[in-house]
């Protein structure tokens, strides 16, 4: 059975969220908590996910689009590194696709809100990207897709 290549760009990064600070009340340190869902894992004993971490993956890492960016990655999981080429397809350990893929972003915008030209609050917007954008080229294990994809979708 082919696999279907598996493309980052195709899955939402995070979890966005926004809350609305309001102009003229009291705000509390609820207003600044993240409201996270959460993203059931696989269920695996220890040893078991130390395998199934230790599995082989084939991963491109796309090129950068910026000039003069680097074409080079270095991902490392408990001391061990492993270098990567951008834009070239490269067998690499599970666990080094899990710190690929919670290579994240957030992004934060403050808008104004108003109502009938007087402020009424600030709208505070959090938005998540990868760091890089990969695709996973090979993944024999039929469990890999669900995993990514919850890796993915954390915060």
């Amino acid at each position: 059975m082919a696999q279907k290549e598996l493309d980052s760009r195709n899955f939402k990064a995070g979890q966005d969220q926004s809350h609305v600070m309001p102009a003229y009340e009291e705000v509390t340190d609820g207003d600044f908590m993240d409201q996270f869902e959460v993203i059931d894992r696989m269920d695996m004993i220890d040893i078991e996910l130390q395998k199934f971490m230790e599995e082989p993956v084939v991963v491109r890492v796309n090129k950068p689009h910026e000039r003069n960016a680097p074409l080079g990655l270095m991902l490392s999981v408990q001391g061990r590194t492993q270098y990567i080429i951008k834009g070239l397809p490269m067998q690499i350990k599970r666990k080094y696709l899990e710190s690929l893929a919670r290579a994240k972003r957030q992004f934060i915008e403050t808008p104004e809100i108003y109502e009938n030209g007087q402020p009424s609050g600030t709208k505070i917007v959090k938005t998540t990207s990868l760091e890089h954008d990969f695709a996973v080229l090979r993944d024999n294990n039929p469990k890999g897709h669900a995993w990514l994809e919850g890796i993915l979708a954390e915060g």
